[in-house]
């Protein structure tokens, strides 16, 4: 397969690598992210909470986690119970030493499973924004290519925990 992008970190697998994807709402999937990755021969492995989908109980048939958004809170675990089992995954990629990574209540979620304050903002953070990397080499993120207009809504946003590195 003629793959559009370099991508060291794929180097070392024997199959492709196979990723969960938990998605937490009907709209709002993998979207550019994941046609990037199915374009490097990654294979998604796509549940949505919403949809009823389970979650895996362990990390074993996947080589990494991307959790997506949603429009819950990191916070509201009561009102939806998928979120909490979201945060166990997250703790149980990490433990086995397997790349997680989060995109705007994914990261919510990350931040909360290693004792990151998560906390609502005065005012709604709303448009499009540019986002890059923050001037470190990523080989999962390179696949993004360069900055990319996004679109936030959001109302939430979190502190780094002690042992994370912004990149």
């Amino acid at each position: 397969m003629n793959k559009p992008y370099g991508f060291p970190a794929f180097s070392g697998y024997s199959r492709a690598m196979k990723i969960l994807v938990v998605q937490h709402q009907n709209l709002g999937g993998p979207e550019i992210f994941g046609a990037a990755l199915e374009a490097l021969g990654v294979c998604l492995d796509i549940r949505n909470d919403q949809a009823g989908d389970a979650l895996p109980d362990d990390g074993s048939d996947h080589d990494a986690l991307l959790v997506l958004g949603g429009s819950m809170n990191a916070l509201e675990g009561e009102a939806y119970p998928y979120l909490p089992q979201s945060v166990a995954l997250i703790r149980l990629f990490h433990d086995q030493a397997k790349p997680v990574l989060g995109i705007c209540l994914g990261a919510q979620l990350i931040a909360r499973a290693f004792g990151g304050r998560v906390y609502v903002l005065n005012a709604p953070e709303l448009g499009f924004v540019e986002v890059a990397l923050n001037g470190t080499a990523d080989p999962i993120l390179e696949v993004l290519g360069p900055p990319l207009p996004v679109m936030q809504w959001h109302y939430d946003s979190f502190d780094l925990p002690k042992q994370a590195e912004l990149s």
